[in-house]
């Protein structure tokens, strides 16, 4: 009977093999991410960028991504065409079609200031990624509360970021990811460093260097590297962090080798790409000029870093890992650095209070000059006029994008820059700290006391430890003394490999399983006291000025300019020189030639997980304030403005862990964290009157720890905050003058009306820059009387000075020439913002005068207007003595209205579009 049996099963098996379907094969997701959220005026809808990695066993796989408005997926609203993922290497030949089997897709047509959720599939669905989530900028007229986070420098030797696991929760509009999303170094256990790019600073000097394939190879592991666990189902490093929320990301030295590819504006240089250091080269550029010479300062070789196809190669690799849209190419004959390149910089309005900008610091930067001795050179070369970070045509961007917002009335603009643009240091120096804290303060660093040889050594310098973790050399860091059986007195780590064993610096005589004993080492621990040839004020200082001038002398108020690489977190206001004298390079210059910028502060945040204050163990507020305290006596005896806000006009609300009192000292500890992992959170009120920052962070741990969030003993806490007023803010005026008469005369109550002051009274304390030439502009008791040089002379304008006690923004009013008949004098629309589903529009009218608003939904004219639903009881309005009055539009419709207010028929017809 038995093999009875067994005949009958193997004629079932053959049978359910026979019609068995294939075992469809799972597509593997590395993670998923969404960005640069972009509000598009002419259709007025948005788009975001999606990205994910995905493999199918290996190869190439075909998937499409969805987008939801709720996390079940029920309301899916966009599903996107098969995306092949597939694996191409670039070549000099080709260096931008690299793809390590990363897709992104950018999604159009979504809808202003909603929350959408989003994931990947394969076109069964067999295989679903997780779910991202993001949201879209709102309408640019909207009264928005904005609420963001920004930070940057994530070393795999502080994997897997327990600080970024914490971002998703608060629910941000966006996360600015600033720079040095990975970093190329060695000494991260389980993660070899990358093959060097290049030498610095002389390309003759014989180095190995990376071929076109191990440069895409190379970065392409370090990128997928923050996606995984260190931990046996520990965090998946940024996997949720990328998950969470829209990002903008920028590139910083790290995602370009830190070598001579760093300076994208800088002589391309010779070949470089091989195993030698000598010829044959894989590229045929890229080796860069000698930094040490001075004729390298400026570029005027006609070859740019930039264009070289190693430069070109880790930028793709960057594109393809990060969710950056697409944005073409920058069209600038005149400027051979841009013209050509990918435009990684651009601004995005978020409400009608604030603009987010996006700058590019290293495709069109000079070469980081250098000593004889290879150190940052910091003097007078860094005065150079010609010397440029972001380029010519990007800062005639920049400073365009920031006078129109100003001229616009949008209230704050948020400035990101990978490299720090306040100044720490005196010019051209470093200082000298006051009372600093010693060694002994800053604590030992490493906090591993035993471990076991896990091989014996004979005679060698090279030790396998276990220390009791998952893997070997967990938590070990450089300079921790040793002792044990056959261990010499006075030995150390030197440093630790990728497998997790040490390097000693004497040679041992060790048994297997031998237990060893370890001691802290002395905290090695350095703060900041210059500023270095990255940073603005250290190696590109005319340029600085320059654009530090621009927005002083326009008056351009309420600038945060966002920056990391520091390894700290400081609040500085930001000084420039008005003279132009920028330090030894500029004849008469002294320290005072530099003054602050009106209504303008830096704030350098981070690192999110890298190394600097994983150097202090000691995280008590008397060590941060002690250091704190160094610095900036020693910055006031250098004549520099020292770290903090204390003299800030609106400054309000000021704590700080472990300084009850800090509102009341505003102290420069009170702005400061040297030890601590850090991201910022900005929040905007609905009205725009005030900025709140909020710095999250927890204490730092050790280099290759790879500690998981510990939110009882390390929970991430509130280091510091503030709140800031903003400053007086002059929203921009339209009026009418007939072409029979050359006068447009308006009460200064009406120019007042739209304007905005957290203090003080608001007054017009000046009028000028009247067009077109000609015409003129004076004060009149309470009005502003506008005369053009002739009657047909066309549109003209000019500015106005508010003040409101303690400081001063400058108003833009245009004058437009209308048939004869109009009511010149009004009314105009000045502002439509949201108020939850309702939008609320302001006119400025004739005082005394009634008016009848309207809406069309008409894009193009003929338009067709409407009275509003007989529900509105009123929808007469009469303007007040300031001119002044609004009008609700409840819940309106569809996507796109225009708004007018007509006189009542007793009064002339006259209209004014929005």
């Amino acid at each position: 009977m038995k093999p009875r049996h067994g005949l009958i099963l193997a004629a079932i098996t053959a049978a359910l093999a026979a019609n068995a379907r294939p075992v469809p094969v799972a597509v593997s997701f590395l993670g998923v991410a969404s960005g640069d959220a972009t509000y598009n005026s002419g259709p007025g809808t948005c788009d975001v960028t999606l990205w994910s990695r995905a493999t199918l066993s290996g190869g190439s796989a075909t998937v499409f991504a969805e987008v939801a408005t709720d996390i079940g997926f029920s309301g899916i609203v966009y599903t996107s065409a098969g995306l092949v993922t597939t694996s191409v290497t670039p070549t000099a030949a080709s260096p931008t079609t690299g793809q390590d089997f990363t897709s992104k897709q950018t999604v159009a047509g979504l809808a202003p200031g909603t929350v959408y959720y989003y994931r990947f599939r394969d076109s069964g669905a067999t295989s679903v990624s997780g779910i991202g989530k993001f949201k879209t900028p709102p309408l640019p007229t909207a009264a928005y509360p904005l609420h963001f986070a920004f930070s940057g420098d994530c070393d795999g030797l502080i994997r897997p970021y327990v600080l970024a696991s914490q971002v998703p929760s608060k629910n941000l509009d966006f996360f600015m990811f600033d720079g040095d999303t990975e970093y190329e170094t060695s000494a991260s256990i389980g993660s070899a460093a990358v093959t060097s790019t290049g030498n610095i600073p002389d390309p003759a000097t014989v180095t190995k260097s990376a071929t076109s394939t191990q440069l895409f190879t190379d970065f392409s592991r370090k990128y997928r590297e923050q996606f995984g666990t260190v931990n046996a189902g520990g965090q998946t490093g940024l996997k949720d962090f990328f998950a969470g929320q829209a990002n903008y990301t920028a590139y910083d030295n790290h995602e370009l080798g830190n070598k001579q590819y760093i300076n994208g504006g800088a002589p391309a240089g010779g070949g470089v790409g091989s195993a030698t250091g000598n010829a044959p080269y894989d590229l045929p550029s890229g080796a860069g000029v000698d930094a040490r010479v001075p004729a390298n300062d400026v570029n005027t070789s006609g070859a740019w870093m930039n264009k070289t196809p190693g430069f070109q190669i880790m930028q793709q690799v960057f594109l393809g890992y990060q969710p950056i849209k697409d944005r073409g190419t920058v069209v600038a004959p005149g400027d051979g650095n841009a013209n050509g390149t990918k435009q990684l910089y651009f601004a995005q309005q978020w409400g009608k209070n604030a603009i987010f900008v996006n700058t590019d610091c290293r495709s069109y930067r000079d070469i980081r000059v250098k000593t004889a001795g290879n150190a940052d050179d910091i003097g007078a070369r860094a005065d150079n006029a010609s010397r440029t970070m972001l380029g010519v045509t990007q800062l005639a961007w920049l400073e365009s994008a920031l006078l129109a917002a100003e001229q616009a009335g949008t209230t704050w603009k948020f400035v990101n820059i990978s490299d720090p643009i306040d100044e720490i240091a005196p010019v051209a120096g470093s200082l000298s700290m006051q009372n600093g804290p010693t060694v002994a303060d800053y604590g030992t660093i490493g906090n591993v006391t035993s471990a076991t040889a896990s091989a014996a050594t004979a005679n060698s310098t090279l030790l396998a430890v276990a220390t009791g973790a998952t893997q070997n050399g967990y938590g070990l860091v450089a300079g921790q003394p040793i002792s044990g059986a056959g261990i010499p007195p006075n030995t150390k780590i030197n440093s630790v490999n990728v497998d997790g064993s040490v390097t000693l610096n004497n040679a041992v005589n060790v048994a297997l399983g031998a237990a060893l004993t370890l001691s802290g080492a002395p905290s090695a621990y350095a703060p900041v006291n210059a500023d270095g040839g990255k940073s603005f004020v250290g190696g590109y200082r005319a340029e600085r000025n320059a654009l530090l001038k621009f927005i002083a002398d326009n008056h351009i108020n309420n600038v945060v300019f966002l920056a990391t690489d520091d390894h700290q977190n400081r609040v500085n206001e930001v000084v420039y020189s008005p003279s132009g004298r920028t330090g030894p390079g500029s004849p008469g210059f002294a320290q005072s030639d530099y003054v602050k910028v009106p209504y303008c502060f830096s704030i350098v945040c981070g690192p999110l997980g890298a190394t600097g204050p994983d150097l202090i163990s000691n995280h008590s507020f008397a060590l941060a304030q002690k250091l704190a305290q160094s610095i900036a006596n020693a910055e006031i005896a250098a004549g520099v403005e020292p770290i903090g806000l204390g003299g800030y006009p609106g400054l309000h609300n000021v704590t700080r862990d472990g300084n009850p009192n800090a509102d009341t000292t505003r102290a420069p500890e009170d702005f400061y964290s040297p030890d601590t992992f850090n991201y910022n959170i900005l929040d905007l009120g609905a009205d725009g009157l005030t900025l709140t920052v909020t710095s999250k962070g927890i204490n730092s741990t050790a280099q290759n720890a790879f500690t998981e969030y510990d939110g009882v003993n390390n929970p991430e806490r509130t280091l510091f905050s503030f709140q800031v007023a903003a400053g007086p803010v002059a929203a921009p005026d339209t009026l009418m003058r007939a072409n029979n008469v050359t006068v447009a005369k308006v009460a200064k109550s009406v120019l007042l009306g739209n304007d905005a002051v957290t203090t003080g009274t608001p007054s017009i304390l000046s009028v000028g820059n009247a067009l077109p030439a000609g015409a003129t502009v004076a004060l009149a008791g309470n009005f502003v009387i506008y005369t053009s040089p002739t009657a047909t002379a066309g549109n003209g304008s000019y500015t106005y000075t508010l003040g409101d006690g303690t400081g001063t923004a400058t108003g833009f009013v245009t004058v437009l020439e209308v048939p004869p008949g109009a009511n010149t004098s009004g009314p105009n629309a000045v502002r439509i913002v949201a108020s939850g589903p309702d939008f609320v529009v302001t006119f400025i009218g004739v005082p005394g005068n009634a008016y009848r608003v309207q809406f069309t939904t008409s894009t193009s004219a003929p338009y067709v207007w409407q009275d509003f639903d007989p529900i509105i009881s009123n929808p007469d309005h009469t303007a007040p003595a300031n001119g002044v009055f609004s009008h609700t539009d409840p819940s309106p419709v569809g996507p796109i209205r225009l708004y007018r207010a007509i006189p009542k028929p007793s009064t002339p017809p006259q209209s004014n579009d929005n």
